[in-house]
């Protein structure tokens, strides 16, 4: 995964990245999930720190976990419907083409440039916030075994967040590319008509099965489930 984002970032100009994510960051999607991420950040925090202080060390583990859904469902969903959008429109309404044009940047990469720039954004916020839960369980830690689990955990905790960020933006680009006037609402259904389906055909793979699956992943190498 990290192999594929140094490849994106040799074939896109880092100016063209950074501007497809400062225009992404004006939404109103994307920052109510920088908010969010701060505020699960802290509240999980807060939950860790009494969990940590008891006889257990799996129940804050189990927390960060719980942390980590908690942040893919709020932070990946907002980012994921901001980059879902009607971007033609809104980048044919501001001359963003014409800009770009001017400033000697690919304008043909945008697309590219702006689903690289949301995952990466969203990798980044649902994976803060659970690794200040890892340093405040480690704070008080007590054994080395837990300390390995917390490590293992935390790494776990890395890949899933790129996983994430790598889909959801991706699946929200199919969306729009599909439906670009209603990307958002197509985004929706792909991600919960499936889910629904699988009461009918429980064999249905749907995006909260996958999500429920990698969660399951990285709890196993944190030593939290079966």
């Amino acid at each position: 995964m990290l192999a594929i984002a140094h490849s994106l970032e040799r074939l896109l100009p880092g100016a063209l990245v950074a501007f497809a994510d400062r225009r992404l960051r004006q939404r109103m999607g994307a920052r109510f999930g920088l908010l969010y991420a701060i505020g699960i950040g802290l509240s999980y925090g807060f939950l860790i720190l009494l969990a940590a202080g008891g006889d257990d060390d799996r129940a804050a583990r189990a927390l960060i976990v719980r942390e980590l859904g908690t942040a893919t469902w709020v932070v990946a969903g907002l980012i994921g419907l901001s980059l879902a959008a009607d971007w033609k429109r809104l980048d044919d309404g501001d001359g963003v083409l014409g800009l770009l044009r001017l400033r000697g940047l690919p304008a043909e990469s945008l697309e590219l440039a702006r689903c690289y720039a949301a995952a990466r954004r969203i990798a980044v916020l649902v994976l803060l916030p659970t690794l200040l839960g890892c340093a405040v369980a480690g704070a008080r830690i007590r054994s080395l075994g837990s300390a390995g689990e917390l490590v293992a955990l935390a790494l776990a905790a890395a890949v899933y967040a790129h996983l994430v960020g790598a889909g959801a933006s991706a699946l929200a680009l199919v969306a729009r590319l599909l439906a670009p006037g209603s990307g958002r609402m197509l985004l929706l259904a792909l991600v919960l008509l499936p889910h629904l389906a699988r009461e009918l055909w429980p064999s249905m793979p749907s995006v909260p099965a996958a999500v429920s699956w990698l969660l399951a992943a990285v709890g196993r190498a944190g030593g939290v489930g079966a």
